[in-house]
């Protein structure tokens, strides 16, 4: 957010985020975080590490449609009384032509293409270049630049957050370990799977978000969960209070803490609650 501002303290808060980010991805520790599009661009090195015009909208939307209808504006973009200049989020007007030229220049058809391109590099670039800069210098703490040249931005969002979509119910079941009385064969444990098995996409997600503090399964699936996914019994079989009480976790451990219910719609119920 170039209205942050870039004072030292700033700088050092985004090296910070981008060392926790780092250590998370060389871990295999998945983080609900998303990140812009082109603010993830900036971890790439060398000219991989430029956003150009595509990333815009991860930016700001509102602007990427405005820079879109001046490029197709044809002999029009001279009566929107737009110049070779751009306004900084502090107010100050900065010429985009080299030197700080350009805030006298009118758009035109003529220039509207340069302009585009010229906004948009400002935008994506320029304006946050110290903050920008100060993550990848600690997300490289971490984890080298030469491998993060293999990996797209989109890619880098899902080694960082995992892949979004439907849940792998029975790839999370292959790879869940089992504790407190609980085993595979267990019926209140059959029970959870059927229950899992039977939430929506977004109940899904929230449920795993629940244990493991992510919403999204590891990249490469439920195999890479560190530690595994845990379910844990909470409770005796029988117990009348069994109804009355919700399952915790510890999302440190991806543990989830489930009293034995005694029917599939106690359970589901109170999964929803929790």
């Amino acid at each position: 957010d170039p209205a942050a501002g870039c004072s030292a303290r700033v700088l050092q808060l985004y090296e910070f985020l981008g060392c926790m980010v780092g250590k998370a991805v060389y871990e295999g520790i998945l983080l609900e975080l998303p990140l812009a599009q082109h603010f993830l661009r900036k971890v790439l090195p060398g000219r991989l590490g430029q956003a150009g015009a595509a990333d815009l909208a991860s930016l700001d939307a509102e602007l990427d449609a405005n820079l879109r209808y001046v490029k197709r504006a044809g002999v029009a973009a001279a009566d929107l009384g737009l110049t070779l200049a751009a306004t900084t989020a502090g107010g100050r007007e900065v010429g985009l032509l080299p030197g700080g030229r350009g805030a006298q220049v009118p758009v035109t058809e003529a220039n509207a293409a340069l302009y585009v391109h010229l906004m948009a590099h400002f935008r994506l670039n320029a304006e946050t270049r110290a903050a920008s800069a100060a993550f990848a210098e600690g997300f490289h703490c971490l984890i080298a630049p030469e491998w993060v040249s293999l990996f797209t931005p989109r890619e880098l969002q899902e080694l960082v957050s995992g892949r979004a979509g439907k849940i792998d119910v029975d790839d999370m079941r292959a790879h869940t370990l089992y504790q407190g009385g609980f085993h595979e064969d267990h019926p209140v444990v059959h029970t959870f799977w059927e229950v899992m098995a039977s939430l929506s996409a977004r109940e899904q997600r929230l449920m795993v978000k629940f244990v493991t503090s992510c919403s999204r399964a590891p990249l490469m699936g439920f195999s890479a969960l560190q530690p595994n996914f845990c379910l844990s019994m909470a409770g005796h079989v029988g117990d009348k209070s069994n109804a009355e009480r919700l399952p915790t976790a510890a999302t440190c451990m991806n543990l989830l803490k489930m009293p034995p219910y005694d029917s599939k719609e106690l359970m589901k119920e109170k999964f929803v609650q929790a």
